[in-house]
């Protein structure tokens, strides 16, 4: 505990507090300095889309790659900034799709690499130096393998992303490559929903580290609700769409088999890219869960209330009687489906 109260008086140099107005600021100099300070690769990698221009030349052929968008239209409200922050996981989401789609095309054109106009390639990347640029093929929109998904594991995304006919879904228009995309977004929403622990820390102790630690300091509960909240959003979408991507390629392999074969057998890019983004998830996870019994204890040291409940199948945590859903039922549901021998066996073929 000690530990942590020291790291989060280091951090109070950043300025403000949760429940500061900052209608008077630039709020878009505000989230900047956000990502700048907890999510430096998130960071650079916005600030290379927008240094990125959206017109390219390759191989005589002009083309534009989008427009730029302001990524405060991700954000759903700048009045406070706690609401701002507890948008920025969500914002960086939808910044990494943007991000993917025009890097790819400036890593072509900086690497002088051939380029056919009509292909299409996506860039994965952990930040701004490890980069995976995958070419993408004609495959299956992801609704085709709907049917393969069990009742039980057909939640809000599978109706979002899978079982859909919006074909500005990348799932239905890239298939598998979409897939693959979302899962990526994913993971940088994840990383930045993580990374915001330390922004929460300071939020809950502002006015509190001169308190002796043998009393009990001023501590507001808020800032801990909004990033269990936050990340617990994040976390599901690990397993589910590594199991989407799983079961897709499994639904392939028996209708589409040259499909199939080309991902395990011939897309290394791919396979790389998949590699890169399973471990990184998981290494998230893993602090996150190593980080998060330390916050509980924490809690309870300061008498507030805070509890995890099993109630009817559903998991939640509670911090002074506000119900988080953690989603763990359903995460250990799909994690199950993946470790039965047929998709165990494509994760492993991915991963080679």
């Amino acid at each position: 505990m000690r530990k942590l109260l020291t790291t989060v008086l280091c951090l109070l140099v950043f300025q403000g507090v949760a429940q500061q107005d900052i209608s008077h600021i630039n709020a878009r100099k505000f989230i900047r300095q956000v990502l700048m300070i907890y999510a430096p690769e998130e960071y650079a990698m916005l600030e290379t889309y927008y240094r990125t221009p959206s017109e390219f030349t390759l191989s005589n052929a002009t083309f534009k790659v989008g427009r730029h968008i302001d990524f405060l239209h991700y954000i759903i409200d700048t009045t406070r900034k706690d609401l701002a922050v507890n948008s920025v996981p969500v914002m960086v989401h939808e910044m990494t799709h943007l991000y993917a789609h025009r890097r790819a095309y400036a890593l072509i054109q900086k690497r002088g690499m051939p380029f056919s106009p009509g292909n299409e390639y996506l860039c994965f990347s952990l930040d701004t130096t490890r980069e995976v640029l995958v070419k993408l093929k004609p495959t299956p929109p992801a609704r085709l393998m709907a049917a393969s998904v069990p009742e039980a594991l057909r939640e809000n995304k599978f109706y979002e992303f899978i079982e859909t006919d919006d074909e500005s879904m990348m799932p239905q228009q890239e298939g598998i490559y979409g897939l693959l995309d979302e899962w990526h977004a994913y993971l940088h929403s994840a990383r930045v929903a993580f990374a915001l622990h330390r922004f929460y820390e300071r939020e809950a102790f502002y006015g509190a580290l001169t308190t002796d630690y043998n009393e009990r300091p001023l501590h507001d509960d808020k800032p801990w609700k909004d990033f269990f909240t936050n990340f617990y959003e994040m976390y599901l979408p690990y397993i589910e769409f590594k199991y989407y991507i799983l079961q897709y390629l499994a639904y392939c392999k028996q209708h589409r088999p040259e499909v199939y074969d080309y991902i395990i057998f011939e897309d290394e890019a791919f396979r790389k890219a998949y590699k890169m983004i399973d471990e990184a998830y998981r290494q998230v996870i893993a602090q996150f869960i190593d980080y998060k019994p330390r916050v509980m204890d924490l809690l309870a040291k300061l008498s507030i209330d805070v509890s995890e409940e099993n109630m009817g199948g559903q998991y939640f945590m509670f911090i002074n009687e506000s119900g988080i859903a953690t989603y763990q039922s359903l995460y250990e549901a799909f994690e199950k489906e993946i470790q039965k021998e047929e998709l165990s066996e494509i994760d492993f073929y991915l991963k080679q």
